[in-house]
């Protein structure tokens, strides 16, 4: 912590840093104490019936700025958790998420304890997302929501 950023704590009231930035701090003037950052989101994948993840086989897929692109999304997913919103994430309903790049959508679901799911991704090629793709993007939601995942920590 700077030294502007003690002065600040102790007169004017807590400090927490910003989820833009660790160098960066929000000023709160409910409480006067520093308070440590969140812990992060765990991140998981669904892995199918036949212990494949689907979202894991489409990331080692990716090449170049799309790869870089979803790379640095899951990063963001992994601090903020269910505080991201647009531009980078977004809610497809019922418990079904998607995180946005300029080509690039990986879905995901929340789980208990802290705990995201990602389920698979595309590249994007229209506007929307295809129905058969979103049929699935569901499907595999429900089958998490029902307990029938094996996800594995990362």
């Amino acid at each position: 912590m700077t030294a502007l950023s003690q002065v600040v704590a102790s007169s004017v009231g807590r400090l927490r840093p910003s989820p833009l930035t660790d160098n960066s701090y929000v000023i709160s003037l409910e409480r006067r104490r520093v308070t440590p950052p969140r812990p992060r989101w765990t991140i998981a994948e669904y892995a199918t019936p036949r212990g494949e993840p689907p979202v894991l086989k489409f990331l080692l897929g990716l090449e170049g700025r799309n790869r870089v692109e979803a790379t640095a999304l899951l990063l963001l997913l992994r601090e903020r958790g269910s505080d991201l919103r647009r531009p980078h994430s977004g809610s497809l309903g019922g418990g079904l998420f998607e995180l946005r790049g300029r080509d690039v959508r990986v879905f995901y679901v929340f789980g208990p304890g802290r705990r995201i799911i990602l389920l698979d991704g595309m590249l994007k090629k229209r506007g929307d997302i295809p129905r058969n793709v979103l049929a699935r993007m569901r499907a595999l939601a429900r089958a998490v929501a029902a307990g029938d995942q094996r996800a594995r920590e990362r």
